[in-house]
């Protein structure tokens, strides 16, 4: 979001490539940085030939606010995308056996997380495992007997983790931030050969589109408790599968979006 880079004039070309919906981080209390932020998306767009965003909603939010102003190119969207070779490289030589009935969450404990879901889940599953990477998660959590938190891990770890593992879950309230994002831990589930078990936000729905035998969403407890039956004959993926989300095809996307526009 820097305007004033993206207009000076060594560049033969500039994109936008919006991963984020920047004006809506929690930690955010100011309304007013809050628009700050939004501005400055909008002005890095008008000084850019070409943009992308990762979700619809961030692409209307960009041209609602930008009403009015002339001269912008449409915005493509083109989902996150995982480097398949980096996740192969880490699980490379190493036999992990996958272990059944378990669940893991990687990434930060925080509002983006629909706490009581969760919870309610674990209280039901007593026959499943629970393992939290990346976070601090709830007192009723950490004194689960089925809950196994590892706090704060490095990504090569959680990539392993998630290879010994049978289902990721993405776990999120429904928020307008979350449904402005793209979740990357929904691409690592999958690159890491786990089925996936998400609360229905646009981005996972599209996810399930593609890969239906593969990801499955659920409202409320109830659903979740019943949908991780389901799991339990799903063959993992195999990496051609998952070319449609690998990171060097979100680069070609990305290019192709970019090549639209292209002088002449």
């Amino acid at each position: 979001m820097f305007p004033e880079i993206c207009r000076w004039p060594i560049w033969s070309r500039s994109h936008f490539d919006v991963v984020d919906r920047h004006w809506g981080y929690e930690y955010i209390t100011s309304p007013r940085q809050a628009l700050r932020n939004l501005e400055l998306s909008v002005a890095t767009r008008e000084s850019c030939l070409t943009t992308t965003s990762v979700s619809e909603s961030i692409a209307a939010d960009l041209d609602s606010a930008a009403r009015g102003h002339l001269g912008v190119t449409p915005i493509g969207v083109v989902e996150n995308g995982v480097s398949l070779d980096r996740v192969d490289g880490y699980l490379a030589g190493r036999n992990i056996p996958r272990t059944s009935r378990t669940a893991i969450y990687v990434g930060g404990w925080n509002s983006r997380v629909d706490v009581d879901l969760f919870e309610r889940v674990v209280q039901m599953r007593p026959d499943w495992t629970f393992t939290l990477a990346g976070g601090e998660p709830t007192e009723a959590l950490q004194n689960a007997p089925n809950v196994h938190s590892l706090g704060p891990i490095e990504y090569s770890d959680a990539i392993r983790q998630m290879a010994s593992h049978q289902v990721g879950v993405v776990p999120f309230a429904d928020s307008a931030y979350n449904r402005a994002s793209n979740f990357l831990k929904a691409y690592d589930y999958l690159a890491a050969g786990l089925t996936v078990l998400a609360t229905p936000l646009a981005s996972m729905a599209a996810l399930e589109l593609k890969f239906p035998q593969h990801v499955l969403l659920a409202d409320g407890a109830t659903e979740w408790s019943s949908a991780l039956d389901k799991f339990s004959s799903a063959a993992p993926l195999a990496p051609a599968d998952l070319h449609e989300i690998s990171s060097e095809n979100r680069v070609e996307r990305v290019l192709s979006e970019m090549r639209r526009y292209e002088a002449g």
